[in-house]
């Protein structure tokens, strides 16, 4: 199964502010001969600005991170045979980034509507599992979540052929940073935060002041399903 996600909502929050703090095994706890990589403390990550990724002809003129720089390189214009221009890029990570702090869900079909409503006609037939593209739900959650996704300067968006590429899952899964921890789906501490620890109170409403405030962060499942 897909790994679960958690994205920080909340845009006055910075990274290392939000902790969850009752995910096993803990770091300061776990014996690396014998127990799975550590779950916990979790410091909460913030979603990257998304950067205008520049390109020289076809190649990425320098070394870029974020939202934009994956969906540039997985995405099929069209579904046409030829890649989403740098803006489109930016403007649908724009668009994703939105949809998420609102805490909506994030399925596929959710975000190729997301994809086909931006205001750009160039993408009303653009979307994960269209024509050639390669992008992935969970990977897409990932860079939401706050893991850094980055292409390096050099990478080219063509061939030796000289045609349109777009990256295979396993090129894509190479691009994340070495530090990325994402959640392992059996995990049973995570899940038991979720219901009743300290994921279920980040993901709850909050009343300041006497005003109802939206959660700090939204979970979702693997499949982009808010939790």
């Amino acid at each position: 199964m897909p790994s679960p996600v958690i994205c920080i909502r909340d845009t006055d929050i910075s990274n290392g502010q939000l902790l969850v703090k009752d995910m096993w095994p803990n770091r300061s706890q776990a014996n690396p001969s014998i127990d799975p990589a550590p779950q916990g403390p979790r410091y909460l990550r913030v979603v990257e600005t998304p950067t205008l990724p520049v390109l020289d002809g076809t190649v990425i003129a320098q070394t870029v991170s974020g939202l934009s720089a994956y969906l540039l390189v997985t995405l099929d214009l069209q579904a046409g045979g030829a890649n989403i221009t740098p803006a489109q890029a930016e403007q649908i990570a724009i668009e994703l980034i939105t949809e998420m702090r609102a805490g909506n869900g994030l399925t596929q079909a959710e975000i190729n509507v997301i994809l086909q409503e931006v205001d750009d006609p160039n993408l009303n037939a653009t979307g994960l599992g269209l024509g050639a593209s390669t992008a992935t739900v969970n990977n897409i959650l990932q860079i939401l979540g706050g893991a850094t996704f980055t292409v390096p300067a050099g990478y080219d968006l063509e061939d030796a052929q000289d045609a349109p590429q777009f990256m295979s899952e396993d090129d894509q899964a190479s691009k994340f940073s070495a530090f990325h921890n994402p959640i392992v789906f059996e995990d049973s501490s995570f899940w038991i935060s979720l219901a009743q620890g300290d994921l279920s109170g980040l993901k709850s409403s909050r009343t300041v002041n006497n005003v109802v405030l939206d959660p700090y962060v939204v979970v979702y499942d693997g499949t982009g399903i808010p939790q």
